[in-house]
């Protein structure tokens, strides 16, 4: 979901220790922008100051891996799966050659376990739905593993790259060239008849029909990025800790809409819990807390507060269109 310049902020404070379980992959974006074009980078205490372009923290990072996980150099032609070395996860790479593993495969969204389908099976197929597809995978003991899954919506948004325009990945590693939505493994708490995903022509979440055949890109690794509140930890009345990802979080947001400039730089001022360096989130960090197994809001309610069912924005530059920021809507989760 793209928006103009208006709308909710909220803030965020980032700290790095290594007892962090699961940093968050950098968005990718290092131009920075105003309300209308690019821009050079503006410097502390210049206009539009504190963007997604000024900082770079987990900057993306994937090895290629060969046919049974060994490591490859970056000079490889042929590949089979991609690290990626900021989350540790294991992704498949598409290809163009007609088999299970090609690019333009598509099924529907199918989880017969009722602790995970959201109450709604989805549609089953005959080697059609997603289901089929991991257990087929996982069968041929793929680059030597059998636990092969559904990446949560969370998981699918960290190899999104926001540097990126119409093809929302890097294309040195994930070379298919695909733009089309890829199926996560989060059922919408909202409405179950759907599922949750990524638009990689856009980058953006959304959920739709689980009738729907769409493409998929399988992951192995363990699930740290996850929809509940076991992370999370309130350190005092005014902030909230996720000891997940090592961010810490404003708890109780602005009701006092500002422009994506103003939120900017009330964040960059702002001196809050005995600290002083507290940002605007990226696109990816504010989805960190999303919680899509709840809707109306998708976020825990128990740590943030302020009826979060509005627009908040991110850092991150919308750069197909002039003039947009991205931010999560948080009455439904979309982005």
């Amino acid at each position: 979901m793209l928006h103009v310049f208006n709308g909710f902020t909220l803030t965020l404070l980032f700290t790095t220790y290594d007892a962090f379980s699961s940093r968050i992959p950098d968005t990718n974006q290092t131009k920075c922008y105003d309300n209308e074009k690019e821009i050079p980078c503006p410097g502390p205490g210049e206009d539009f100051y504190g963007q997604d372009g000024n900082y770079v923290i987990n900057p993306q990072s994937f090895t290629k891996l060969d046919d049974q996980g060994n490591d490859l150099p970056d000079s490889a032609t042929e590949w089979t799966m991609v690290r990626d070395n900021v989350t540790g996860l294991i992704w498949e790479v598409k290809t163009d050659d007609g088999s299970i593993h090609d690019k333009d495969n598509k099924y529907t969204w199918y989880d017969s376990n009722p602790e995970t389908n959201g109450g709604n099976a989805g549609m089953n197929g005959d080697g059609t739905d997603t289901e089929d597809f991991i257990k087929a995978i996982n069968d041929s003991n793929y680059g030597g593993f059998s636990d092969w899954r559904l990446p949560t919506t969370k998981e699918l948004k960290c190899i999104v790259n926001y540097e990126k325009i119409n093809l929302f990945i890097n294309t040195s590693y994930f070379p298919e060239k695909n733009s089309e939505f890829y199926w996560s493994s989060t059922s919408n708490a909202g409405r179950n008849l759907n599922a949750w995903g990524i638009n990689f022509n856009y980058g953006s979440a959304l959920a739709i029909a689980k009738t729907h055949s769409c493409c998929i890109r399988i992951v192995r690794g363990q699930r740290r990025l996850l929809d509940n509140s076991d992370n999370l930890l309130i350190n005092n009345g005014e902030a909230v800790t996720d000891i997940c990802t090592g961010l810490m979080w404003q708890r109780e947001s602005l009701a006092l809409k500002k422009t994506w400039q103003s939120a900017i730089e009330y964040c960059e001022n702002l001196s809050m819990s005995g600290y002083n360096d507290w940002r605007l989130p990226t696109l990816k960090e504010l989805r960190s807390i999303v919680d899509l197994s709840k809707s109306g809001p998708a976020i825990n309610e128990e740590f943030f507060y302020n009826n979060m069912l509005d627009f908040y924005w991110a850092s991150t530059s919308v750069m197909s269109h002039n003039g947009h920021a991205w931010g999560v809507l948080f009455g439904t989760g979309n982005d």
